[in-house]
């Protein structure tokens, strides 16, 4: 599905009800301003909402020398990382391995206890055109909702499209998780299989 960020808001816009639409984000309109200080917000905790499957990364973490007290790798988190989602442990019966998101005044690491840890998480996707179309429209949605009174000065609007925005993202959500098949550490211990 070939779009764009305008594109996107301008699918917003139109569920305001006004006929207004924008052609850049920078442009100087109240529609353009308006969306242009809610749109990688809202997009970004969209992202964060979910393990998407277009969004989703496995890597080979960059290690960053000592680990403080309690953990035994530091290791740098990637740039575009919106969520860290898990560590894939060394060994898989090991099951989940443990780990802590921490930073300092000038970055962001991963702290665990994995050799050679690679990571499973949720990037900044920034183009469009790799939007899987549920979260297109659950998009939209939430950003109609969002910037529906500040255009409109109705509340009635506001409210109408944040009720749609939370439906549309369920509906996403599950056509996303129905995408895959469940990760290893969804699957059920053998011992509690055996019991259904």
């Amino acid at each position: 599905m070939a779009t764009s960020d305008v594109d996107i808001c301008n699918r917003a816009l139109s569920r305001l009800g006004t006929r207004a639409t924008i052609s850049a984000l920078d442009e100087n309109s109240t529609e353009a301003r308006t969306v242009s200080i809610w749109y990688a917000a809202t997009r970004d905790t969209l992202l964060r909402a979910h393990d998407w499957n277009f969004a989703r990364r496995r890597v080979i973490l960059a290690d960053q020398g000592a680990a403080p007290t309690g953990w035994t790798f530091r290791y740098a988190l990637p740039t575009d990382c919106i969520r860290l989602l898990r560590i894939v442990p060394a060994s898989p019966e090991a099951g989940s391995a443990r780990f802590e998101v921490a930073g300092d005044a000038t970055s962001r690491f991963v702290l665990c206890d994995e050799p050679a840890a690679e990571a499973v998480y949720t990037a900044r996707v920034d183009d469009p055109n790799l939007y899987d179309a549920g979260f297109a429209s659950a998009l939209v949605d939430q950003l109609a909702a969002h910037v529906a009174y500040p255009i409109t000065q109705r509340t009635e609007t506001a409210v109408r499209l944040a009720q749609l925005a939370r439906a549309v993202l369920g509906e996403a959500m599950a056509a996303d998780v129905n995408e895959a098949a469940p990760a290893d550490g969804d699957r059920l211990p053998e011992w509690l299989a055996a019991r259904a």
